[in-house]
């Protein structure tokens, strides 16, 4: 499905606009094969298709008047296949779903149906117990890709990692999950792949990059910004492994410091397993620190998640950084065809982002309850800018991240989000690192 869409990805969103001025919201559904369009067009109440990241399955919800009490009720397992577009830039291919669930209620009568992706065989969902022993990543996910018929991509960044040991107690839709959570990637299964991309990478399964979106506040119908999630006080994320025979609890901590560490309360297998996870858990709080969620009033379900936004004419806070879809709506009924988008900050592909901090065994409990003191203590009076010496903010080029500084680095504030130009990085910096020489100077 993703190289399908991509052939119909190339105009950005204002020459999207133009094209789509005077145009009317169009659709196209199969049922086994079948065009029910022409059925369709006078009974569609609503049709909504989800599209989610990862192992989330995509879904389609449609609502379709029978108050004449016409319609047949498809049969669970029947296969969807859904197009949404306009009438003068054509169709896009928006994937098949099985039938999982209908319903039919009344007066006056509405046939709802609710259809799930056909990528994701039932038997992933099956719990599983093995073993895997010195395997790459490759290795473990061909191995599983074969047992579905699924053809595997792995981005050349995990490729060769290889994995010591690991117990198998779970389904291999979990194990693969489990495997991406802590390279900090997205496994998924789109069009008979299955797909291990890093995550943030904006890429299709095959390589190649989505187009970056740029929306205007003219475009939009409605957005919600939340900066301060709670994972923005975090300042590293702390993960505990055993050492050798398990005699001794051990961590490792990833951030810039022990001010503020999240900790990660399962202990993982070895040491390395620990900082995988730590890292993945300190990115995905960084990511999730500021949000936004934004409905097109003209939709374009060619839009998808992993791919990078832009937008212009809100605030400052929100234009001046990249962001990334998560999942995104398709929406056609009363109010024609929209789209709404969850987004994330997009982090930078530097590898100086976060610290880690060497393993240590772990502290006592009168160490531990220092710790809490001193945690709390940071969280009511908020960022310390004296304690900082400088600051680093990355700003994009080519999609790739650039790291520009200001004053002495021996401990500098890290602005993990990626903004959008040097000039915007270079504010950011600006405006940092003057609050970091006032409150020196208090």
């Amino acid at each position: 499905m993703l190289n399908k869409v991509m052939n119909a990805v190339g105009t950005t969103l204002d020459s999207f606009k133009k094209s789509t001025e005077y145009a009317y919201p169009i659709f196209r559904v199969e049922v086994d094969g079948v065009d029910i369009s022409p059925v369709l067009s006078s009974r569609l109440m609503s049709l909504s298709i989800k599209d989610n990241r990862g192992l989330i399955v995509d879904s389609v919800d449609i609502e379709l008047d029978d108050s004449d009490g016409q319609l047949t009720i498809p049969p669970k397992g029947a296969i969807i296949q859904v197009w949404l577009g306009w009438s003068n830039i054509g169709l896009i291919d928006k994937g098949k779903y099985k039938v999982d669930s209908t319903s039919h209620r009344g007066a006056p009568d509405v046939l709802s149906i609710s259809a799930m992706a056909n990528d994701v065989s039932e038997g992933l969902k099956q719990k599983r117990e093995r073993s895997w022993s010195k395997n790459s990543i490759k290795e473990i996910f061909e191995k599983v890709g074969a047992e579905y018929d699924l053809k595997v991509i792995i981005h050349e960044k995990f490729a060769t990692k290889s994995i010591a040991y690991i117990a198998q107690n779970e389904s291999d839709a979990n194990l693969i999950t489990r495997i991406a959570d802590e390279h900090d990637a997205i496994a998924t299964i789109k069009n008979g792949h299955l797909i291990l991309l890093p995550r943030g990478a904006s890429q299709t399964g095959s390589g190649l990059a989505l187009p970056q979106a740029i929306l205007t506040r003219a475009q939009g119908d409605q957005h919600n910004y939340t900066n301060g999630t709670g994972t923005d006080n975090v300042t590293g994320v702390k993960a505990f492994y055993y050492a050798g025979n398990k005699s001794k609890k051990l961590y490792v901590t990833v951030g810039d410091s022990e001010d503020n560490p999240k900790e990660i309360r399962y202990v993982h297998r070895d040491k390395t397993t620990a900082e995988l996870a730590a890292n993945a858990e300190y990115n995905r709080c960084k990511r999730s620190a500021q949000k936004l969620t934004y409905s097109l009033a003209m939709g374009d379900p060619a839009l998808l998640p992993e791919q990078e936004f832009i937008f212009a004419g809100l605030k400052p806070e929100i234009d001046d950084i990249i962001w990334l879809g998560t999942n995104i709506t398709h929406s056609l009924g009363d109010s024609g065809l929209t789209t709404s988008i969850e987004l994330e900050v997009q982090l930078p592909d530097a590898d100086d982002v976060s610290t880690l901090f060497e393993g240590k065994e772990e502290k006592t409990e009168e160490e531990k309850e220092a710790e809490k003191k001193k945690s709390k203590s940071r969280k009511r009076t908020g960022k310390n800018y004296a304690d900082y010496t400088g600051v680093i903010a990355y700003y994009s080029e080519g999609r790739k991240s650039i790291k520009i500084t200001s004053g002495d680095q021996s401990k500098p504030l890290k602005l993990t989000h990626v903004y959008k130009s040097k000039k915007t990085a270079n504010n950011a910096i600006k405006r940092e690192q003057a609050k970091i020489d006032k409150a020196k100077k208090s």
